[in-house]
């Protein structure tokens, strides 16, 4: 029997995606003062992922610090365990808890001759340190579910759970990604899309109204939209629309880059790509709050949290610096660490307000370590995205 001994920790990952490769029969959770309610938590996680409350022992009372105490510990954990269960095979995993709790742990625990191993979350390996080995490549294991869990959160809804939403998704493809990688030459007619259809103003208005007959991509676009029945051609100028229904408005108003980013995402064989996510907390799931992200990919046991803006953001840094915080707590809430960060813009992040004050959200982005897709770039996104799947890294790209 192998039985694998963690200390919890406030990123649980961790600590989880080695006993999701390993599978072992039974796991002994170390717990310090300051993490009882992660324990908690991560408790829950593990039945959730498959393992029943009898498998899992907590050791609690761990000391946070001094060196001689913290040895005497593991020492006495390490006997413990062995009187219980003498043919297990104890293996410790020095990823969480502090300096002094893995170097404390690692000299009791290696001294008596049991596994020792570390997670590597950044290169995708588990590191064996005694009896030292190579290094065994890290499985992907996660599900989108699972990740959520382990961060306290539980995944409520996505739209892409729906056979029809697919099914319309699908068939909308082909205007999602004109409209995404010709955004600049479509600037204004998506610009139109958002004065006139968008925002609680404009919910009773069902008329897109054009200055001018549309032509070149124009054209295009608007035939596009009307042979996916989300607009009714209503002059014979080509001048006058009538939204077909609220999904219409939705989709054009902004859905359309949504399901751009979503397609991109599985034309790259991500392993999962949820679009309209939402979740709740744990900790108050009674409250029913639902928090909401554009699009999340998992691959690999990594999650990409991604918001979408068609319009421009804001006209003044306010704004920006909403949006920016708001996918920086989310990112957080629901990827903990290990959760990435991107915004995607069909308009340029540096711009202008009404008032001539100019206004970087580039910049912002990047001081929250939020990586951005703009503009001309998103013809771009689908490449981007292969790199980040394959190896984790994004490419710095040409600004526009």
């Amino acid at each position: 029997m192998d039985i694998h001994l963690c200390i919890v920790t406030g990123q649980p990952l961790a600590n989880l995606i080695p006993l999701l490769q390993e599978k072992p029969e039974r796991i002994a959770l170390l717990v310090s003062a300051t993490m009882r309610g992660e324990a908690e938590r991560f408790v829950r996680t593990l039945q959730r992922a498959g393992w029943n409350a009898d498998a899992i022992e907590r050791i609690d009372d761990l000391p946070d610090t001094g060196y001689d105490d913290l040895r005497l510990f593991a020492l006495d954990v390490e006997e413990r365990l062995h009187a219980r269960h003498p043919l297990a095979r104890l293996h410790y995993n020095t990823t969480g808890g502090n300096k002094l709790m893995a170097l404390a742990f690692f000299e009791a625990f290696a001294g008596q001759g049991h596994r020792v191993y570390y997670t590597d979350t950044a290169h995708q390996r588990i590191e064996r340190l005694h009896p030292p080995a190579p290094p065994e490549p890290m499985h992907s294991v996660l599900d989108l579910e699972l990740a959520l869990k382990a961060e306290g959160k539980t995944l409520r809804q996505r739209l892409d759970g729906d056979d029809n939403w697919r099914e319309r998704a699908r068939q909308r493809k082909p205007l999602s990604r004109l409209l995404g990688e010709q955004s600049e030459a479509l600037d204004d007619l998506i610009g139109l899309f958002n004065r006139q259809l968008g925002g609680a103003a404009n919910r009773g208005n069902t008329v897109l109204e054009l200055v001018h007959s549309p032509r070149g991509q124009w054209r295009a676009a608007l035939e596009l939209a009307e042979t996916l029945e989300l607009l009714n051609r209503e002059s014979s100028d080509g001048r006058h629309f009538r939204l077909v229904d609220e999904e219409a408005r939705r989709y054009l108003t902004g859905g359309w880059l949504e399901e751009f980013v979503w397609h991109a995402a599985y034309d790259q064989a991500a392993e999962d790509v949820a679009i309209g996510l939402q979740f709740t907390d744990d900790s108050a799931s009674r409250a029913d709050l639902r928090n909401e992200v554009d699009v999340v990919i998992l691959h690999h046991n990594r999650l990409l949290l991604i918001e979408c803006k068609s319009g421009r953001l804001g006209n003044d840094d306010q704004r920006d610096a909403d949006i920016i915080y708001k996918l920086d707590s989310l990112a957080t809430q629901a990827g903990g660490a290990f959760g990435e960060r991107l915004l995607v813009s069909a308009q340029p992040l540096r711009h202008e307000t009404r008032k001539g004050r100019k206004v970087d959200t580039r910049a912002r982005a990047g001081s929250h370590a939020i990586r951005t897709c703009e503009a001309t770039q998103l013809r771009e996104l689908r490449q981007w995205l292969r790199a980040w799947l394959n190896d984790g890294k994004w490419p710095s790209p040409t600004q526009p």
